[in-house]
C-alpha cells in the first residue's frame, strides 16, 4: 500500500506521523485504533478530519454488519459522507482499492444524491448539525452506521461520535441505537470508547 497515496504531501515530514502511517499498513490495521487512541493528536502533525477519516476507513474492520446489509457476499461496503470535505478527500484515498473480508470499501460520489438507507457507514459533519434529527430518525432501526463529529450525535439517536479530548480524537457510543439496528461492534472498539448510559440517551417521542 502506497503512503503517498494516502496522506497529503504536508504531513510527510511531520515529527509525529508513525501514527497515521502505521494506521495505512494493512498487517497493522488490527493496531490502529489503539495507536490512534494512546497518541495524543498534534494540530502540526494531523488534522482532525484526517484522524476522523482514519477512523472510519478501520471501522470497516471492527464492525460486523447483518447479512440482510448486503445482496450479495461479494457486496460493497459503501461509505456516504454528508458535508466535511477534508475528512471526504483523505478518506477517499484511503478507501482506494480496499477490501474487507472480501467487501470493497467504496466512497459514494459527492455529486450523486444520497439514499441514506443505501450506505452501510453514514458520516455526518458537525456543519449539519441540523439535519442530523430527521437523518437519525430516518434510519432508525436500519443497518447503516452513523457517524457523526458533534457530542450531542448519540446522545440524540446517532451511533457513533468521534469528539475531540483534550488532543486526542475517541469513539462515544449510542449502544442502544447500534444493537437495535442489527449492528455488531468489537470488543475491541467498545474497550476504547466511552458508552453511553440509557439516561444520556434523548427519547424519541
Amino acid at each position: 500500500m502506497s503512503f503517498n497515496r494516502h496522506l497529503p504531501a504536508k504531513h510527510h515530514e511531520a515529527s509525529h506521523r508513525p501514527t497515521a502511517f502505521l494506521c495505512l499498513k494493512r498487517r497493522v490495521m488490527r493496531l490502529c485504533l489503539l495507536l490512534l487512541l494512546v497518541n495524543p493528536v498534534h494540530a502540526e502533525s494531523t488534522s482532525i478530519p484526517e484522524v476522523r477519516a482514519l477512523y472510519l476507513y478501520n471501522f470497516a474492520m471492527f464492525i460486523r454488519w447483518p447479512d440482510k446489509a448486503f445482496p450479495t457476499r461479494n457486496s460493497p461496503i459503501r461509505y456516504c459522507v454528508l458535508g466535511g470535505r477534508a475528512l471526504r478527500r483523505t478518506l477517499a484515498r484511503l478507501l482506494e482499492n480496499e477490501k474487507v473480508k472480501g467487501h470493497p470499501l467504496v466512497l459514494e460520489p459527492p455529486e450523486a444524491p444520497i439514499d441514506a438507507s443505501h450506505c452501510h457507514l453514514l458520516y455526518v459533519d458537525d456543519t449539519l448539525m441540523d439535519d442530523e434529527d430527521q437523518l437519525i430518525t430516518a434510519l432508525e432501526n436500519q443497518p447503516v452506521l452513523t457517524v457523526g463529529a458533534s457530542r450531542n450525535f448519540p446522545h440524540n439517536g446517532g451511533m457513533i461520535a468521534l469528539v475531540r479530548k483534550g488532543r486526542r480524537i475517541r469513539p462515544l457510543v449510542n449502544m442502544k441505537a447500534v444493537e437495535q439496528s442489527g449492528i455488531r461492534i468489537s470488543s475491541k472498539l467498545l474497550q476504547l470508547s466511552t458508552l453511553l448510559s440509557d439516561d444520556e440517551v434523548v427519547k424519541s417521542p
